[in-house]
């Protein structure tokens, strides 16, 4: 599994950059979210490895291309069958998550702080889109779901959740 090119680049300008230059500290927190983005990419690709799969499967990790429109997606995982694929987003958060669905608005609690993050069901169901146009566009008849995977066997999904493909990363084999 490689990181990405993003993560690389943010890698290089952290070890390089000045503890004193304005931008230092915004540098380190997104090098830390990207390596625990990888982190929690890593125990899916363990858990996937570890699963017996009843039919022909390729796995493809840290999938990274460009839609028409110039804009990336990065995917964390691609699950292709023969019969459907499945795109799933990782995240290695703690805490009590929630999720209004109303206002897609995802956040947690964590020591007592609410932080609200971008909505990793948006941002997989983007993808989803971006690849059912492709196959469309290639003429392929096959449906495609997305599931969003928390990494983190501490983190406590809220029952706000529970409409929603969000599960621990110990489910990954009874989705469905």
């Amino acid at each position: 599994m490689q990181k990405s090119k993003h993560h690389l680049y943010i890698e290089v300008l952290a070890k390089r950059i000045l503890p004193d230059d304005m931008e230092a500290s915004a540098i380190q927190q997104e090098f830390h979210r990207l390596e625990a983005g990888f982190a929690g990419e890593m125990k899916l690709k363990q858990a996937l490895s570890d699963y017996y799969f009843k039919t022909d499967h390729h796995i493809f990790y840290n999938f990274e291309c460009m839609n028409d429109n110039g804009f990336s997606h990065q995917i964390d995982a691609i699950l292709m069958t023969p019969d459907f694929i499945v795109i799933f987003e990782v995240k290695l958060l703690s805490g009590v998550l929630f999720y209004k669905s109303a206002q897609h608005e995802f956040y947690r609690i964590y020591n007592e702080k609410r932080e609200n993050f971008r909505n990793p069901l948006d941002q997989v169901y983007r993808h989803q889109l971006f690849l059912e146009q492709c196959l469309r566009k290639w003429q392929i008849t096959i449906p495609v779901y997305f599931a969003v995977v928390i990494a983190n066997q501490q983190a406590i999904l809220d029952e706000s959740l529970e409409k929603f493909p969000i599960f621990h990363i110990s489910g990954v084999p009874n989705f469905k």
